[in-house]
C-alpha cells in the first residue's frame, strides 16, 4: 500500500482532499443524499435512477448494459453469483414457470428448488467474506477457518516466471496447465451432479499475492470482470479512524443489549447475519480446540473448502424466517420461494415456528400445545444433525417473523428455546434487523421475553442506518481478519444514527410507540368484530402490528384500495397485512388509518 501524508509547505491535493471531490459535498442537495439512506430496493428515487444513468452506465464495461447497485464487495459478488445461478436455471426451464415442487422445496433448502450447482474460483483468489464469496476465497486460511463451505471447484491460477520476455515458453506452458485443469474441473463437477454454472476470477489476484494472468489466459477463459469504487468512504477495516472509534463508543455501545459488550460494525442486514454466523462457527471451533493453535492440516484444507479446516457444522433456522439474501443468510431464509429458487443451500436444519390462534387469551391451551410441538421438534433436530455429523452450533431467530407473515412467539417459547440451545452447547443469535429500535414498544423486541440470560448475539440494521451485531466477548475472534471487510460500517450513517437516537430520547418516541400501538391494536380488534370475514388474527407489539385476510387476492385488492385512499400499507407472508409506521406515528395518525380502513372495508 502507498500512503500520502501532509507535507509541510506543500499545497498539493490528492484523493478525497481534491477540490473536485470537496465541491460535491458543498452542494446541499448532494449532502442530503449522503446523509439520508433511502430504501432504494423498495422505493428507488428519481435522483438515484438518474445517477445510475449518468454515472454508472457510462463506465459500464463494453457489452454490459445492466447494472445492479450493491453496498460492498462481498454482497456484490454474492448477488452476482445468485444472478448466475438464476440465469442458468432459467435456461434449463426454457421459459416455463416454476413448478410447485420447486417453490416448496426451496423453502427447505432442498432440490429441485435449491439445486446443486457450483461457482468455480481460483487458488489464491479473494472475493469476500460472506458464505458464498468465502467459498470462492482461497488467499489466507485465517479468513476461512471454522466456516462451512460449498463444494465448489478451485482451479489453479497462473504463477509466471519473471522477467516475462525471458520466460515466454515456460509461462505459456503454465497457461496451458491451468486451462487444462479448468477444463477437467468442468467435467469432474458435471459428472458428480454439481455442474459449474459460473467462474469468478480477478484480473490480478490482489489479496492472494498480486499474481497476474496473461491476456491470452483471460481471452481463453472468456471471463469479463467488473469492479466499481465508492467515493469518500474510509476503509475502516484497515484504518479505523479515531472519530469512528469515538462514534462506536458514544453511539453504538450505549444501546447495546444487556450483557453484550462486543460490537461488530457492518453495512447491511445480510452481512450482519452472515458474519454473526461466522463468529458462532469460530466460537464453536475454538471451544473444541481448547486453546490450541490451528494445525497445518486445518490451514491447508480450509483453502480447498475441505475438513477439518472447513468443518461440517450447521446453523438452525425456522420455517417462515427471513435473515438475508447472501448464501449463508439465504440458507436460513424460508419466507418466500422466489428469494431462494435456483440458489444452492447448505444442509442446515429448519425448525417449526409457532403459529398461534387468536385472540391469545381465548386460545391459551391450544397455543401452549403449539409451543410444545415446536420445541419438541427443535430438540429432535439437535439430535438428528448431531447423529449425521453436522452438529448445530447456533440458532438464528427473529423476535417476530416479519417478512414471513408477522408471526409471534410467546415469551415462554423464547425462554424455553434459549434453555434448549444452551443445553445443546449452541449459540443464540436474535435477528433484530426488522424489530430493533423501538417499533415494538421496547428498544429491542427480545426485551419483551424476559430471557433467563442475554442472547449470545443480536444483529441489527435498517432503522439503524448501518448494520452489525452485538455479542458476548467470547464471540470475538482472537485473530485479525477473521470477521472483516474493507468498510466495516460508515461514519456518515453513524452521524445520522446519533441524531436519530437523540431524537428518540428527547421526544420519548418509544413510549409514544407503546401508546400508539395500544390505540392501533384496539382499533384493529374493533374492526375484526365489525368485519370478522375480512380482518382476523389481530396481533402486535407497539406499532409492529399485523392482521390476516381471507386470501392473497382479497389482501392485494384491499392494499390497492387503501393506497388509493391515501394510505400506503405493506403485505407479508401469504395473507398478512403489516404496519411499519415511523416512530413519530402518533395516536391521531392511528385513528386516521383506522377510519380509512373502515371506509375501504365497507366496499367489500
Amino acid at each position: 500500500m502507498c500512503f500520502f501524508y501532509n507535507i509541510p509547505n506543500q499545497k498539493e491535493t490528492s484523493g478525497y482532499n481534491h477540490p473536485s471531490i470537496q465541491k460535491v459535498f458543498q452542494n446541499p442537495e448532494n449532502l442530503s443524499q449522503l446523509v439520508n439512506r433511502p430504501a432504494l430496493g423498495v422505493h428507488p428515487t428519481p435522483q438515484f435512477i438518474k445517477q445510475i444513468n449518468q454515472t454508472l452506465m457510462p463506465i459500464a464495461p463494453k457489452g454490459l448494459e445492466y447494472v445492479q447497485p450493491m453496498m460492498c464487495g462481498s454482497c456484490s459478488n454474492e448477488n452476482a453469483f445468485k444472478a448466475i445461478c438464476i440465469w442458468h436455471a432459467n435456461k434449463n426451464r426454457n421459459g416455463k414457470a416454476f413448478t410447485e415442487e420447486e417453490l416448496k422445496s426451496s423453502l427447505y433448502n432442498q432440490a429441485p428448488g435449491c439445486p446443486t450447482v457450483s461457482i468455480m474460483s481460483f487458488e489464491g483468489g479473494f472475493h469476500g467474506r460472506t458464505f458464498g464469496a468465502l467459498s470462492c476465497t482461497h488467499s489466507k486460511a485465517i479468513h476461512k477457518l471454522d466456516i462451512p463451505s460449498f463444494d465448489w471447484p478451485i482451479a489453479p491460477f497462473p504463477r509466471y516466471k519473471y522477467p516475462l520476455e525471458e520466460n515466454q515458453r515456460e509461462n505459456q506452458k503454465e497457461d496451458e496447465k491451468c486451462l487444462a485443469r479448468i477444463e477437467e474441473l468442468f467435467h469432474e463437477y458435471k459428472s458428480k451432479q454439481n455442474p459449474v454454472v459460473g467462474v469468478v476470477v480477478e484480473p490480478i489476484q490482489s489479496e492472494g499475492g498480486d499474481y497476474h494472468g496473461s491476456a491470452t489466459f483471460f481471452q481463453r477463459l472468456q471471463k469479463l470482470i467488473k469492479k466499481s469504487q465508492l467515493v469518500n468512504r474510509p476503509a475502516l477495516g484497515v484504518h479505523p479512524t479515531p472519530q469512528f472509534i469515538k462514534q462506536i463508543n458514544q453511539t453504538l455501545l450505549p444501546i447495546a443489549p444487556k450483557g453484550l459488550e462486543y460490537i461488530q460494525p457492518m453495512m447491511c442486514g445480510s452481512c450482519s447475519n452472515e458474519n454473526a454466523f461466522k463468529a458462532i462457527c469460530i466460537w464453536h471451533a475454538n471451544k473444541n480446540r481448547d486453546g490450541k493453535a490451528f494445525t497445518e492440516e486445518e490451514l491447508k484444507s480450509s483453502l480447498y473448502n475441505q475438513a477439518p479446516g472447513c468443518p461440517t457444522v450447521s446453523i438452525m433456522s425456522f420455517e417462515g424466517g427471513f435473515h438475508g439474501r447472501t448464501f449463508g443468510a439465504l440458507s436460513c431464509t424460508h419466507s418466500k420461494a422466489i428469494h431462494k429458487l435456483d440458489i444452492p443451500s447448505f444442509d442446515w436444519p429448519i425448525a417449526p415456528f409457532p403459529r398461534y390462534k387468536y385472540p391469545l387469551e381465548e386460545n391459551q391451551r391450544e397455543n401452549q400445545k403449539e409451543d410444545e410441538r415446536c420445541l419438541a421438534r427443535i430438540e429432535e433436530l439437535f439430535h438428528e444433525y448431531k447423529s449425521k455429523q453436522n452438529p448445530v452450533v447456533g440458532v438464528v431467530v427473529e423476535p417476530i417473523q416479519s417478512e414471513g407473515g408477522d408471526y409471534h412467539g410467546s415469551a415462554t417459547f423464547f425462554q424455553r428455546l434459549q434453555k434448549l440451545i444452551k443445553k445443546n452447547n449452541a449459540a443464540l443469535l436474535i435477528d433484530e434487523v426488522q424489530t430493533g429500535l423501538g417499533a415494538t414498544g421496547k428498544f429491542w423486541a427480545h426485551e419483551h421475553f424476559n430471557l433467563p440470560e442475554s442472547p449470545d448475539l443480536v444483529s441489527f440494521s435498517k432503522k439503524f442506518q448501518t448494520g452489525g451485531y452485538f455479542a458476548k466477548s467470547e464471540f470475538q475472534p482472537k485473530q485479525p481478519y477473521r470477521i472483516f471487510n474493507t468498510w466495516m460500517g460508515e461514519p456518515a450513517k453513524m452521524l445520522v444514527l446519533d441524531a436519530i437516537l437523540k431524537t428518540v430520547k428527547q421526544e420519548n418516541l418509544i413510549e409514544n410507540t407503546k401508546k400508539t400501538g395500544d390505540v392501533l391494536l384496539t382499533g384493529l380488534k374493533n374492526l375484526n368484530q365489525k368485519y370478522p370475514q375480512l380482518f382476523y388474527n389481530i396481533r402486535g407489539l407497539g406499532t409492529f402490528c399485523a392482521f390476516d385476510m381471507p386470501n392473497a387476492s382479497v389482501r392485494d385488492k384491499f392494499l390497492v384500495q387503501m393506497r388509493n385512499a391515501g394510505i400506503q400499507m405493506g403485505a407479508c407472508g401469504d395473507v398478512a397485512v403489516r404496519f411499519r409506521p415511523a416512530l413519530i406515528f402518533a395516536e391521531k395518525h392511528a385513528n386516521i388509518v383506522l377510519d380509512k380502513m373502515n371506509e375501504v372495508a365497507k366496499k367489500f
